[in-house]
């Protein structure tokens, strides 16, 4: 049995349905038609499944009583990240892969902190290291063609 409905099982039903539309959207891609290109279908598909696997999880998984319910300020959450999310596809559109991304990490990392200067220092820090490593693993070593991307390397 599932349980009760709580903050962890509405994202997670929320990360299966994006996980399993980006897979699906993953799938339809064109394949590779050369040797070594996997296709631009490769990437968001095994992304999407990963995404809906996780999202599974959290929501099958055991809960204990300390569980948070939904609340008006998880509700504030759930409606940042949703926001975040939109500013970041509609940016990727204009800036390229790192601004919006750094930006979204930097955003909802911090929302999910204590909202210290510490954690804002800290938020932006592993932001900028993780957009910084993540372009380089898909710029410059998958090869995705990404536009404005920062890495190091």
């Amino acid at each position: 049995m599932i349980g009760k409905l709580n903050a962890d099982r509405c994202f997670g039903l929320l990360f299966v349905v994006v996980g399993l539309a980006l897979a699906l959207y993953g799938w339809n891609l064109p394949t590779a038609n050369r040797l070594g290109d996997v296709g631009s279908g490769f990437l968001p598909t095994i992304l999407g499944a990963m995404i809906a696997l996780l999202g599974a999880v959290l929501v099958i998984a055991p809960r204990s009583e300390e569980c948070l319910a939904i609340g008006k300020g998880r509700l504030g959450t759930a409606l940042g990240f949703i926001a975040a999310g939109v500013a970041h596809a509609a940016l990727f559109v204009w800036f390229g892969f790192s601004f919006p991304t750094f930006a979204f990490l930097a955003v909802t990392m911090f929302m999910l902190s204590d909202h210290s200067l510490r954690a804002l220092a800290l938020s932006l820090v592993v932001a900028a290291l993780f957009t910084g490593l993540l372009g380089w693993l898909l710029y410059g070593v998958l090869r995705v063609p990404l536009a404005h991307v920062w890495f190091f390397g």
